[in-house]
């Protein structure tokens, strides 16, 4: 990843831009109801509007909207208006901190828009394999309701990457990303953070020119609105993507952006509001089912885990000391969380067993831990990238936990859960270690140019962590915390 690509790319002021799509006009209104900014296209949109003046009210034939204006700050309201011509727009009304957003839409009264069907679930999944099909079902139907190309969804990873874990292709032409990684800086964080907040981003025409809004001098908070314009940045990546057009909805878990559930044509296509709402409906519901299926998934591991752990819990609770057990407490524990080494160390001891590390090397480990981060527990598969100038060492997965020991001591004891190297291969779209190559003198960083696979093998990586393994961290920490073998140190 190069550097300044990404700095530019987090440095942009996304929301900020005072400028829109073209496909749909904006105008904004004070808390007070007056209007500060509107877009210069609005009599395109609107032709039969009267002249708009700031900081006035609506003209007349606006304030049936005045009627649909939302309390509660970052709730959108939907509704049509009639113009005097005998044309409807569709309109979406955003309460922001101390604004409101009035997105207006030439409206689409095709048969087709008005006759989609509604994507059916169960009440609830009975497991993963369920959810699964369910997911592949949806990226299909929302296939069929929107006509894009490409249906993916997008799944985020641990370390920011994406990896393409499900899609519908109609056009053969373009090639799959089914199975590939995209590198984070594809989706950096501010516009990650602008997904959080919206329930779609639509893009109809990836180099369709912006348009101005006019109004007061203070550049509006474009945060909430889906006119929002398009990055040069994001217009570049999109054309060397070959994407005319797109529409991404997000999936949020526990209130991170978990996934991308993102549409692509290679020509320009605007999906009905209808049709957008339709599907973000889909989306939460199915998010909502998920929610609940990963819920009694978790009870059942921890009832899994605390069976699973009973000779563990044995052990100590057994009232001997920590060297007397060390032996059978550190394969216990290794067998259970899938680790290759354990170590467990204080301040002025340690204990080893398995694949772990030189003393050296321990060091340094340990004083990164100690200064660095503040976690409870941790878990990564590539320590050599998480530790600068980290000694060579055989351990290339590192799961972590610290608690203070039982008894008078109250020592701070840290426990390494250690996993060797597993080589591999990453399938990738484009190779992610290129994403700068030269254009034109107007735009002078740019997104790499090819997307075609690019298969690395990976070195100094372990095999992924169980997804539950936090929550199992969390499981041992209570069970070595109240434990009797750490009264006297080792």
């Amino acid at each position: 990843m190069d550097t300044p690509y990404y700095e530019q790319c987090e440095s942009e002021k996304l929301h900020l831009s005072g400028k829109v799509q073209p496909h749909g006009a904006l105008l904004i209104l004070s808390k007070e109801e007056k209007l500060t900014h509107f877009s210069e296209n609005i009599k395109l949109i609107l032709p039969s509007i009267s002249p708009l003046e700031i900081g006035k009210e609506l003209p007349e034939a606006l304030s049936p909207v005045m009627q649909h204006l939302p309390s509660d700050s970052g709730s959108t309201a939907y509704t049509f208006l009639k113009d005097a011509d005998g044309n409807y727009v569709d309109l979406a009304v955003t309460k922001a901190t101390d604004a409101f957003l009035i997105e207006v839409y030439p409206a689409n009264t095709s048969e087709k828009a008005q006759s989609q069907s509604s994507f059916k679930l169960p009440s609830s999944f009975n497991n993963e394999q369920e959810k699964t099909e369910y997911r592949d079902q949806l990226i299909s139907w929302i296939s069929e309701i929107t006509g894009h190309q490409r249906v993916m969804y997008y799944q985020f990873l641990e370390n920011g990457d994406g990896h393409v874990i499900s899609e519908i292709c109609t056009d053969p032409s373009i090639g799959s990303y089914l199975d590939l990684r995209f590198p984070a800086s594809d989706i950096p964080q501010i516009a990650r953070q602008l997904y959080t907040q919206t329930q779609w981003r639509e893009i109809p025409e990836a180099q369709a020119a912006s348009i101005s809004l006019k109004g007061i001098a203070q550049v509006p908070n474009l945060t909430l609105t889906d006119l929002r314009s398009v990055s040069p940045v994001h217009q570049q990546y999109m054309m060397n993507m070959g994407v005319g057009s797109s529409v991404s909805f997000p999936i949020i878990k526990s209130g991170e952006l978990s996934a991308l559930i993102s549409c692509h044509s290679s020509d320009p296509l605007k999906i009905p509001l209808a049709s957008l709402r339709r599907i973000s409906e889909a989306i939460y519901s199915y998010v909502l089912l998920v929610n609940e299926l990963d819920s009694r998934l978790r009870l059942s591991m921890i009832d899994e885990f605390n069976i699973r752990t009973q000779p563990l819990r044995n052990l100590l609770n057994s009232g001997s000391d920590l060297e007397e057990v060390w032996e059978d407490l550190a394969f216990l524990i290794k067998d259970n969380l899938g680790a290759d080494g354990i170590v467990m160390c204080s301040d002025d001891w340690a204990l080893m067993n398995g694949q772990t590390f030189d003393s050296a090397t321990l060091d340094v480990v340990d004083q990164w831990f100690q200064t660095q981060n503040s976690l409870m527990t941790f878990q990564t598969d590539n320590l050599s990238g998480l530790i600068d100038n980290l000694p060579l060492t055989e351990v290339a997965g590192l799961a972590y936990l610290r608690f203070r020991a039982a008894g008078t001591s109250q020592q701070i004891v840290r426990v390494y859960l250690c996993r060797g190297e597993h080589i591999h291969e990453v399938k990738w779209g484009g190779n992610p270690n290129k994403p700068v190559e030269s254009t034109n003198n107007q735009l002078k960083i740019s997104p790499r140019q090819s997307f075609s696979k690019w298969i690395e093998n990976r070195l100094g990586y372990s095999k992924p962590w169980p997804g539950m393994l936090n929550l199992e961290l969390h499981r041992l920490r209570g069970l070595l915390e109240s434990s009797s073998v750490f009264i006297q140190e080792p």
